[in-house]
């Protein structure tokens, strides 16, 4: 917890570093270990704390008078383009990433290798007609179109939450890359 004290008409934060009174210096730490009776006979309040803005860049924290009460405020600009597409970028990045590790989930890739040397096989040595492959390459080519099939959805999702990226700050820190609802179950 932070805490103020009035001086000169504005709150001044006791916070990280001393502060000079007109008779005595006094820190952070010495503020915490006063009661709360000696905190208030001093003058000190704590500070209400305020989340910072969703989607700025925050450059610093101060404290302000709401109502006789110090209450912190952010100093924040905005993010420029470069900075957003870069966000953007990143975001991107991991989303390629998740669709990845959900792909390999379904299929890891020596059963991907598996499957693709058994396509090969059969097409080169039987035909391309699977109703002409024997019984067990059959049910192993069937598991392969389902999990291809998966494999597809993913990587369609993927595409869809990427092409659906905000385009502001705000937005972009509210994608849930892991647990987005457009992934499929």
């Amino acid at each position: 917890m932070s805490y103020a004290l009035m001086i000169d008409g504005a709150w001044v934060e006791i916070v990280g570093h001393t502060v000079e009174l007109p008779d005595h210096v006094v820190s952070q730490a010495w503020v915490e270990t006063l009661d709360n009776d000696e905190r208030a006979e001093l003058g000190f309040v704590a500070v209400a704390e305020t989340d910072p803005p969703a989607g700025a860049k925050i450059l610093g924290s101060g404290v302000a008078d709401a109502d006789g009460v110090p209450t912190r405020t952010w100093q924040v600009e905005a993010y420029d383009a470069g900075e957003l597409a870069a966000m953007k970028a990143q975001l991107t990045a991991r989303l390629w990433a998740e669709s990845e590790r959900r792909v390999l989930a379904i299929m890891p890739e020596s059963e991907q290798r598996a499957a693709l040397g058994l396509g090969i096989e059969m097409i080169t040595t039987i035909g391309v007609d699977p109703t002409a492959w024997p019984d067990a390459d059959r049910a192993a080519y069937a598991q392969v179109l389902a999990a291809w099939t998966l494999i597809k959805a993913v990587r369609a999702a993927r595409d869809a939450i990427v092409a659906a990226l905000p385009s502001d700050a705000a937005g972009l820190a509210t994608v849930d890359v892991a647990a987005n609802p457009a992934w499929p179950a």
